[in-house]
């Protein structure tokens, strides 16, 4: 079976005492840094291209592409132009929608989901019901399938009737424990559609690319556009492009963004909802959402409102990533 590999992003979210930033590098020593390991990484792991965002202070410190983000016509990575499938990601803007919502007095995130979706076809285990605060940290109980991933665009599906015939069935009551849904947050994506009334493509688009001026990003995409990285397999020392993959749960894991439109993103988070001169929460909503939500024990690692939570260097981080085709096995056993 060959290795197979997806071009990711991954956002570190840092909540830390001033003091802790009394040894941070300069640009060239940072620059080194970031060079010298993406150089091992990208070399270890075959990665034909990547892009690295770095944010501090309400502004990017460092923005750069390295290898190809597409091989066969050489195009480098660039993090301002080159357009990457940031996979779950999407969720992070799923779930700051939610937190918008309940802002707004139109959600409650302790109530039966049910209230929102009154013809939702779920059974609950002994009547419990399931909430938006489960699906925001995984704990609705659902066992998860793969039915978010197609090869061929002509059939992907609405996200109402991706719902409707994928739902998954519930194996454990809500609240006991982590286990990754990405149906669990196209139920929540679906949510903030009726709530709205707007497509949550359209929420999207208004409530974040707007404001943020996150011009490159989108969940939809064209195969030929130029600025799209591609993914490879790396099999018998040779990189394999993959077909491109079409999500019918456009909330969990549909955008599309450069490596600087998300740096936009991260900064909002970073400084409690703002960007700039603009709001997309309030201090007291973004706290909440990063605050640890669900823990299995005191003493372990827990998650926010899908933020994974960890600890290092006597730090605490929250943190997403994303991935497309990593659950794709295609056989290149022959090429």
């Amino acid at each position: 079976m060959p290795l197979m590999l997806s071009l990711l992003f991954m956002v570190i979210l840092t909540s830390v005492p001033a003091s802790a930033f009394a040894s941070v590098p300069d640009d060239g020593e940072l620059n080194a840094f970031v060079e010298q390991f993406m150089e091992r990484e990208m070399k270890d792991e075959h990665v034909p291209g990547a892009v690295v965002s770095i944010v501090q202070d309400g502004k990017a410190v460092l923005m750069k592409g390295y290898g190809y983000a597409d091989l066969e016509r050489q195009a480098p990575a660039d993090p301002y132009k080159t357009v990457f499938r940031t996979g779950s990601l999407a969720k992070l803007f799923t779930s700051t929608a939610i937190m918008q919502q309940v802002e707004a007095g139109r959600l409650d995130l302790h109530a039966d989901i049910k209230r929102y979706l009154p013809d939702l076809k779920l059974k609950y285990i002994d009547d419990k019901p399931i909430t938006l605060h489960h699906l925001l940290t995984h704990t609705a109980g659902f066992y998860e399938s793969f039915y978010v991933l197609g090869r061929d665009k002509s059939k992907q599906l609405p996200l109402a009737e991706a719902i409707e015939r994928g739902l998954p069935g519930l194996v454990r009551e809500p609240g006991k424990q982590v286990a990754y849904s990405n149906h669990g947050f196209a139920l929540a994506g679906y949510i903030v559609e009726q709530v709205t009334g707007r497509p949550y493509e359209q929420v999207v688009e208004d409530d974040f690319f707007k404001p943020l001026r996150m011009t490159k990003s989108g969940f939809r995409f064209r195969e030929d556009d130029p600025d799209l990285a591609r993914s490879y397999a790396y099999s018998k020392e040779k990189y394999h492009p993959l077909p491109y993959a079409y999500i019918h749960l456009l909330p969990s894991g549909a955008l599309n963004a450069t490596a600087d439109d998300m740096s936009r993103f991260m900064i909002a988070h970073l400084q409690r909802g703002r960007f700039e001169n603009v709001r997309l929460m309030s201090e007291a909503s973004a706290d909440q959402m990063h605050a640890t939500q669900f823990s299995a024990d005191p003493k372990l690692p827990g998650i926010a409102y899908d933020f994974f939570e960890r600890r290092q260097n006597g730090l605490r981080l929250i943190e997403h990533d994303g991935g497309i085709d990593v659950e794709i096995r295609d056989n290149l056993e022959g090429g």
